[in-house]
């Protein structure tokens, strides 16, 4: 693929991030969500699962065995066609979509495995922000009691806000929410994703401390006898992608691309992420630039201060760790780039 703008994916990296992620847990499952081209590889060169919230991520998966679909505003007809076509697993994050697998349950005696998925205390100078998913862990724990005489496997599923390295201490708070009763009736925990990834504006060396306080939790889960699922996306989709733009233009401390932050990185808005370019002089040596997208939208921003070594129009730009939550608006009639598999 020689036009730009592109995506690449190297597939073998695909897979060490995905070796890397056992490590922490008994099983991974991937957050299909964070981009579906890397589930066929995954599915093919792996064991793991798939953490699915709509049905169009379903087309690109052969075993629905591998898959825990989270259920949302799910009707009775809905569920029952899952069921049919081999879901087994399922979350639920609400008290009207737990009263209807609960019923459905109660009816049609399914064997499935379900998880609660429960609120947790925010850990963010962002608090109010974000939406706060989840049963209280009141509702849990009686949900837990009522089902655990029933054809299903029970856990409980939890989740931190991406690239949120605050939000990892979670043996204490399960302690404190999950009673007795759920603790000895549970089969597993769903610890959630995640992950965080290396940007410009992100701290490094973090994934260290994180693996200490996950060897804690597996520690806390086996004294009950609780295994411990991940379901990562950005650790796994992100590093093994790049994009690939070309300069269009270059003026005063200005560099602009063939592509935009609206049809590429979108992400930029979402969390704040700002891509690394290969090449980029870490040292700040040379000329800082501004590397703008090519839409008359004064946001459309890859990087405020980027140090580049005499870029000229007609140049690459090629930027790390950028297949995570690549997904596209059409603003300006933006098409998105399309994205090549490598090794």
């Amino acid at each position: 693929m020689t036009d730009t703008p592109y995506f690449t994916i190297a597939t073998d990296k695909v897979i060490d991030q995905y070796e890397y992620m056992q490590r922490f847990a008994d099983t991974v499952n991937y957050s299909a969500k964070t981009n579906y081209d890397i589930i066929p590889v995954l599915e093919e060169r792996t064991d793991a699962g798939f953490s699915v919230h709509f049905d169009h991520a379903l087309g690109y998966i052969d075993d629905y065995q591998r898959v825990t679909f989270f259920l949302q505003g799910t009707s009775r007809d809905e569920l029952t066609s899952l069921y049919e076509a081999g879901i087994t697993t399922f979350v639920v994050d609400n008290e009207p979509d737990l009263a209807l697998i609960e019923q459905w349950i109660e009816d049609a005696n399914p064997s499935i495995t379900l998880y609660l998925r429960m609120q947790r205390r925010e850990h963010t100078v962002q608090t109010g922000k974000h939406y706060v998913f989840g049963l209280s862990s009141t509702t849990v724990n009686e949900a837990i009691q009522r089902l655990a005489d029933h054809n299903a496997d029970l856990g409980v599923h939890v989740h931190r806000k991406t690239q949120n390295v605050a939000e990892w201490r979670l043996s204490d708070e399960l302690d404190n929410a999950l009673n007795d009763t759920t603790l000895n009736t549970i089969d597993a925990l769903n610890a959630g994703g995640g992950f965080p990834v290396q940007y410009k504006n992100y701290q490094r060396n973090t994934l260290s401390s994180i693996k200490q306080r996950f060897d804690d939790l597996k520690t806390w889960a086996s004294t009950h006898d609780i295994d411990v699922i991940i379901e990562p996306g950005r650790i796994i989709a992100g590093p093994p992608g790049k994009l690939h733009a070309t300069i269009i233009n270059v003026y005063d401390d200005t560099v602009v691309l063939d592509t935009s932050v609206f049809n590429a990185a979108m992400d930029t808005f979402a969390t704040n992420t700002r891509l690394e370019i290969v090449g980029e002089n870490e040292d700040g040596d040379g000329h800082a630039y501004t590397v703008k997208g090519r839409t008359p939208d004064s946001l459309d921003i890859f990087r405020y201060k980027a140090w580049l070594d005499d870029p000229e129009r007609g140049d690459t730009l090629t930027f790390k760790n950028a297949t995570a939550y690549n997904y596209a608006s059409d603003f300006c009639d933006l098409q998105q780039p399309l994205t090549e598999l490598t090794r």
